[in-house]
């Protein structure tokens, strides 16, 4: 049985995602990064940002908690390839769940290394989505997100995850 909602943010556009999904769920949510969390053993909801297809603090997540529902959070477009890369980098295997979230961006929050690769990143990014001709409203949401602080945070996009946690009662 779910018992919490455990996030790592690393701009706050995942901790929004937590904090939406435990008031749909009732269930608390705590930051991975520190204070106060559930007992060890717990079972949890995982939500990680994610770099290069890896969920930040999943593994340290792991050590502590049972974690049979990962969702990733990222700038750009979902797909059903990408949750299956991400399944296949972060090891998430068998009837464990993974999703994906289209989270936001502001480049102002990243610090050191981060805020360098990004800065790089966003500019590829927003060169290779200017080019074509027609884009989807996930791509579109995208390019806004190079262009400055932009967020898809929303209920309707925790519509799976909710359907999952349903499931599980």
């Amino acid at each position: 049985m779910i018992q919490a909602i455990v996030y790592r943010s690393g701009t706050g556009y995942t901790k929004k995602y937590a904090n939406l999904l435990a008031e749909m769920t009732g269930l608390p949510a705590y930051d991975l990064a520190g204070g106060e969390l559930p007992e060890q053993g717990a079972e949890v909801i995982y939500l990680g940002w994610i770099m290069a297809e890896r969920v930040m603090g999943l593994e340290d997540a792991r050590k502590r908690f049972g974690t049979p529902c990962v969702c990733a959070v990222g700038m750009g477009p979902g797909s059903a390839a990408l949750v299956i890369r991400i399944r296949r980098k972060n090891k998430i295997l068998g009837e464990d769940k993974a999703f994906y979230l289209q989270g936001g961006f502001d480049l102002q929050r990243l610090k050191g290394p981060f805020r360098l690769i990004m800065a790089v990143k966003v500019r590829e990014i927003a060169a290779r989505l200017e080019k074509k001709p027609k884009r989807t409203a996930e791509e579109e949401a995208t390019l806004m997100m190079t262009k400055g602080p932009y967020s898809c945070v929303c209920p309707e996009n925790l519509r799976d995850v909710m359907e999952w946690y349903r499931k599980q009662g």
